[in-house]
């Protein structure tokens, strides 16, 4: 068995990571798949006579999302998180001011008193911009519901875009039999509800990965290790071992856990306690 690791945008939540890993799974050539959500990263398990990295990348596209190889530089990376984020933004533009105006109309008519007619045709400006919204804006979260509703985990996409199809479609339905009950204004809340909210979710969880990248970033590379007579030399944090004497000057990290021997001084434990 070999294993690779791969880097993968456009996940929402982590009901997307067990999508991928279901996908993966039912391939005969993966021993196992394993994916997080928060770090992006699917490692596969694969027996390389029976499938490539190719055809396991290719899995994960049918499955809804973007992949790329886990040796990329960081820049590549993060453009390709920036387009999958970039097209979410443009989607949610496309679909407000549509579905403002919809909520906004059908709340006039859930609030005054419309004579029928003038209902109904409000009702069929409603159906033609909230197909703007559930089929343009909201088209990402449909194909995403119907793929992971295909592999049997069905989640937060597969759930929205039943509601808003069956609202939007019993509404049309009842339009074409003449009445103007219609639920337009539900289909478009759900739809943009779901996106902003991922925005959020997706700022929030940058924040966090900024602050833990943060924290990594202090600890120190190398260390000045003493020899027998004394001497310092810098040697990388990796060539350490159990038993090295170290000198840790003022001001500088500890790379690895220590016992202080020799001297008195101040330690900064930011890297332990977050502040």
């Amino acid at each position: 068995m070999e294993q690779a690791s791969l880097h993968v945008a456009g996940m929402w939540c982590s009901n997307c990571a067990r999508a991928v890993e279901r996908g993966l799974s039912r391939q005969d050539a993966v021993g196992s798949a394993r994916v997080s959500f928060a770090s992006k990263i699917a490692v596969i398990s694969y027996d390389a006579t029976l499938t490539s990295i190719e055809r396991l990348s290719k899995t994960i596209e049918d499955t809804g999302y973007r992949v790329a190889p886990l040796n990329l530089d960081g820049a590549a990376l993060a453009k390709l998180d920036q387009d999958v984020l970039t097209g979410h933004q443009v989607r949610l533009a496309l679909g407000i001011v549509p579905g403002m105006w919809v909520m906004t109309a059908q709340a006039s008519v859930y609030l005054t008193e419309i004579s029928p007619d003038v209902q109904f045709w409000i009702s069929i400006s409603e159906a033609v911009l909230s197909a703007v919204v559930v089929f343009v804006a909201g088209w990402k979260i449909l194909l995403a519901g119907w793929r992971t509703l295909r592999v049997l985990v069905p989640g937060m996409d597969a759930l929205v875009s039943i509601a808003a199809i069956g609202a939007w479609s019993l509404s049309v339905a009842n339009l074409a039999s003449g009445r103007s009950d219609v639920w337009f204004d539900t289909a478009c809340f759900l739809i943009l509800a779901v996106s902003a909210g991922r925005l959020l979710e997706h700022a929030v969880r940058e924040r966090g990965l900024d602050a833990v990248r943060q924290l990594l970033s202090l600890s120190p590379d190398e260390a000045e290790r003493l020899d027998a007579e004394g001497v310092g030399v810098r040697v990388g944090i990796a060539e350490l071992v159990v038993g090295d004497r170290l000198r840790v000057r003022p001001g500088e990290a500890f790379g690895v856990d220590v016992r202080v021997v020799e001297g008195r001084s101040m330690a900064d434990r930011s890297l332990l306690t977050g502040e």
